[in-house]
């Protein structure tokens, strides 16, 4: 079963949860200029190489474009999925 996504502007997360359980959050923070830093992604230790961080980044990506937003990896894995994804380079 896949993963819901939803971003929490509270606590700068965009969440990927199932049955209410947060599966894989991505860290962000707001630079104030349209621009939103990925800071760190992560996936519960038992659900790694499912595919949990790529799809969370794919729904982040998507989201952020939706919004207008701009984005900077700072995440290691971030910036390898944007690399390896031209398809976002209009976000950069």
């Amino acid at each position: 079963m896949g993963l819901a996504f939803r971003f929490d502007e509270e606590r700068m997360r965009f969440i990927g949860e199932r049955d209410g359980t947060e599966i894989a959050f991505a860290r962000l923070a707001d630079t104030g200029n349209g621009t939103l830093r990925i800071n760190h992604v992560e996936v519960l230790r038992s659900e790694e190489n499912k595919g949990h961080a790529s799809a969370l980044m794919k729904a982040l990506l998507e989201d952020a474009r939706a919004r207008g937003k701009k984005v900077v990896p700072v995440c290691p894995f971030a910036g390898a999925y944007l690399r390896r994804h031209p398809e976002y380079e209009d976000l950069q």
